[in-house]
C-alpha cells in the first residue's frame, strides 16, 4: 500500500530514489516520506533489486534516513555488488581501502576495484589502474596500469585523463609525450577536474608544451580550480595575489587564502604562508614563525621546503646561524630518509 512515487522505489526506479533524496536534502520531506523511502527500499531489496540494495547500503553507512549500521551495509553492498551493481562494488571497496566497517584491506580494495572495472565502472577502473601505477594492494605494473587508465578515459574518467596526462608528461610508460599529456589534461579540465584545471594554469603560465604564456589565463583558470574546491588552484590563486601574477598585487589577500589551505597541512599553502612571513608580506614579519613552517614541510621530504630550511642555517633566518647544518641539508637530499635526517641533526 505504498504511494506511487514510493512504489516505484520500491521496483528500483532510480529517477524516483533521485527524486526523494532531493527532497529529503531541501528539507521538504516530512517524517512520513522517511518512513515510506526505508519501508520501499526495504521491500525492493525483497524483491532483489540491486538498486534497492545499493541505496539502503549507502543510507545504513551515511546515516541517511536511519541511524548508521556499518554491517548492514557492507552486507547490502555485497549483495548489490555480487548482482553486478558497480556502484556497490565501488562503495564497497573504498570501505576496505579506507578500512571503515570493514578491516582494512588494500589487496581487498584493489581486487574490488578490478570486479568493478569489469562491470563498467569508470571510478573502479581508474582506482584499479591507480592501484597498478602506485603498487597498492598489488604488485607495480605500470603497462597495465596504462591500460586500465586508458580505458577508464574512454569511459569518461576525468581523473583518469588527468593521471594519463601525469603517465606522458612525466614519462612512466618509458618516454614522455607532451602533446598526449596536454590532450590529456585538456579533456580532463573540460569534465571541471579541478586539478587539471590548475594544472593548465601552471602550463599557461610558464608557457609550456606550445600553450601561449599568459598569466591572465593561468589567473582564469586558477580561479576555476579555486572555486571548484581544488587546495592547489586556491594555493596558486594565493600565489597571483602574493606575487601580483594576472591581476594587481593583494598580499592581504594572499595570507588569508595561505591560512586556510595550511590549516588542511596543504605543503604549497605552508610554504607560502612561511614565505609571507620572511618577508613581511601581507602580514608581520616573523622570521621565526616562518622558520617553523619550513622545517614541518621539510619534514614532510619537500625539496623546496628542504632548500628554504638550509638557506635558514645559512643566513640565521629564525634561527642560530648554522652553514654546516645548512651543507648537510642540502647534501642528503634524495639520499636520506628525511625523518632520520632531522633526528641525525636534532632539528626538532
Amino acid at each position: 500500500n505504498l504511494p506511487p512515487l514510493y512504489e516505484k522505489i520500491a521496483r528500483g526506479h532510480a529517477g524516483s530514489a533521485i527524486s526523494l533524496f532531493e527532497r529529503l536534502r531541501l528539507g521538504k520531506a516530512n517524517d512520513e516520506d522517511k518512513q515510506f523511502a526505508i519501508k520501499a527500499l526495504e521491500i525492493g531489496v525483497t524483491r532483489k533489486y540491486a538498486r534497492c540494495m545499493h541505496i539502503l547500503g549507502k543510507c545504513y553507512t551515511k546515516g541517511l534516513l536511519v541511524e548508521v549500521d556499518g554491517a548492514k551495509g557492507v552486507s547490502l553492498f555485497t549483495k548489490a555488488s555480487n548482482r553486478g551493481h558497480a556502484s556497490a562494488t565501488a562503495a564497497l571497496a573504498d570501505l576496505y581501502g579506507q578500512g571503515r566497517f570493514v578491516t582494512h584491506s588494500a589487496e581487498k580494495a584493489f581486487a574490488l576495484f578490478v570486479k568493478g572495472a569489469k562491470q563498467k565502472s569508470p571510478y573502479c577502473t581508474y582506482r584499479a589502474g591507480a592501484c597498478l601505477l602506485r603498487g597498492w594492494g598489488t604488485d607495480k605494473d605500470l603497462p597495465k596500469a596504462q591500460e586500465y587508465l586508458e580505458l577508464a578515459a574512454q569511459r569518461g574518467s576525468a581523473a583518469a585523463h588527468f593521471m594519463l596526462g601525469r603517465f606522458y608528461e612525466r614519462g612512466w610508460g618509458g618516454k614522455t609525450d607532451n602533446k598526449k599529456a596536454l590532450f590529456h589534461y585538456r579533456q580532463s579540465a573540460n569534465r571541471n577536474y579541478a586539478v587539471a584545471i590548475s594544472h593548465l594554469g601552471l602550463l599557461h603560465e610558464k608557457g609550456m608544451y606550445g600553450l601561449e604564456k599568459s598569466e591572465t589565463i593561468a589567473y582564469s583558470l586558477y580561479q576555476r580550480a579555486h572555486t571548484a574546491g581544488d587546495l592547489g588552484g586556491s594555493t596558486s590563486l594565493a600565489r597571483c595575489y602574493e606575487l601580483g601574477i594576472g591581476t594587481k598585487p593583494q598580499p592581504k589577500r594572499a595570507v588569508a587564502m595561505y591560512q586556510i589551505a595550511a590549516k588542511r597541512n596543504f605543503s604549497d599553502a605552508m610554504l607560502g604562508l612561511a614565505r609571507c612571513y620572511e618577508k613581511g608580506r601581507g602580514i608581520g614579519k616573523n622570521e621565526r614563525r616562518a622558520f617553523r613552517l619550513y622545517r614541518q614541510v621539510a619534514k614532510k621530504g619537500n625539496r623546496m621546503a628542504i632548500e628554504r630550511l638550509a638557506y635558514c642555517y645559512e643566513n640565521g633566518i629564525g634561527c642560530k646561524r648554522d652553514p654546516a647544518r645548512a651543507n648537510r641539508l642540502r647534501t642528503t637530499i634524495g639520499t636520506t630518509h628525511i625523518n632520520s635526517l632531522f633526528d641525525s641533526l636534532g632539528a626538532k
